[in-house]
């Protein structure tokens, strides 16, 4: 039987970010209960990127759940040779684990109709495999869903108590990923005011922003703030690496992630306008996808020049491909080390 979906993630043995093993932890056992609740015909892919070979194995450290009739998990290994053979010190910055890689090792070898691409500390709300489950999804289109980043004191541990700890995870949501722009709120209003209240705000900004537009550059001489990534209002780039979904054939027509950006950051951005101008349609499901705040490898709170050369690609290539309405995937046919045998178990 034809697996419907594919849900891929990466991870490493490094407990990056703090707490690492106990949010990938989450996210499978998260993942595993509602498509075996919801009957889909599924499968987890943890790619497992350029191991440490002193430390215990990423599979000893979680316990990841038993395969039923409806879901097992895949662990794709990348040894540290293949990693070596990618590293390009004049294409992109060497670091233990190139994400956008690994996603694509991991969408290219996927046996689902349908993949989403996504980070292993992600909580999908439960609808989302309602919706998933219930519908007939596009072939001709890509799928999105807002991120929301929550904090927590003490590590939410997801124990078959699913209202009990969405509730937990709700009650410290602080930042909101919304099409167009990304909003802080520490106030103890419910989730669903400050989300309310974010998307009419926002949807004023982007009206506002449509308007200025067309002046931009009288603007720009008269110091008044503008923006040049209007394409952000029009398509959901902001976090789409969190949740990113379509049918195996659109991943593989679209080659999969950009392979030669200098870092990750705005890589999926990048690739969702690649996907928009091939003609796909966008569809933003009204459903959140929870990421809990961790340490990171790049501080967004102030100027970084690696991010400010991506972030000027984003906008250098976004405009262009919107003018001319194609996508400039440098990917070749090797994208997501094709042909490779790499080590794999299923569990």
């Amino acid at each position: 039987m034809e697996k419907k979906l594919s849900v891929v993630l990466t991870g490493r043995n490094d407990n990056y970010g703090g707490y690492f093993n106990a949010r990938l932890q989450n996210t499978l056992q998260w993942l595993h209960y509602w498509l075996s609740h919801h009957k889909i015909s599924s499968e987890i892919i943890l790619v497992n990127y350029n191991p440490i070979p002193s430390a215990a194995p990423i599979e000893k450290m979680i316990d990841i759940p038993a395969a039923n009739q409806w879901v097992n998990t895949r662990i794709i290994e990348v040894p540290e040779a293949e990693h070596q053979k990618i590293l390009a010190s004049d294409v992109r910055r060497p670091v233990p684990v190139i994400e956008f890689v690994a996603k694509n090792i991991g969408i290219r070898r996927a046996e689902g109709k349908y993949v989403i691409a996504t980070n292993a500390d992600v909580i999908f709300d439960a609808k989302i495999f309602e919706y998933i489950s219930a519908n007939g999804l596009d072939e001709r289109a890509f799928y999105r869903a807002a991120r929301v980043d929550f904090r927590s004191k003490e590590q939410i541990k997801f124990e078959q108590n699913t209202e009990q700890f969405v509730s937990a995870i709700r009650q410290n949501v602080f930042r909101f990923f919304l099409q167009g722009g990304t909003f802080d709120d520490t106030s103890r209003l419910p989730l669903w005011w400050k989300l309310g209240y974010l998307r009419m705000f926002n949807g004023i900004r982007k009206i506002v922003y449509s308007g200025i537009y067309p002046f931009r550059n009288i603007l720009k001489h008269l110091m008044i703030p503008y923006t040049n990534e209007l394409f952000t209002f029009k398509w959901f780039c902001n976090a789409s690496g969190d949740f990113m979904l379509m049918s195996k054939a659109a991943w593989i027509k679209g080659k999969g992630y950009p392979e030669d950006t200098w870092i990750s950051t705005h890589t999926d951005s990048l690739h969702l306008v690649m996907t928009a101008v091939s003609g796909l349609k966008q569809k933003s499901l009204p459903y959140l996808v929870y990421h809990q705040e961790h340490e990171r490898r790049f501080d967004f709170s102030g100027y970084d020049a690696d991010m400010e050369l991506m972030y000027n690609r984003l906008l250098s290539e976004g405009k262009e491909m919107m003018a001319i309405e194609k996508s400039l995937n440098n990917n070749t046919e090797n994208w997501g080390l094709n042909g490779v045998v790499l080590p794999e178990k299923t569990i």
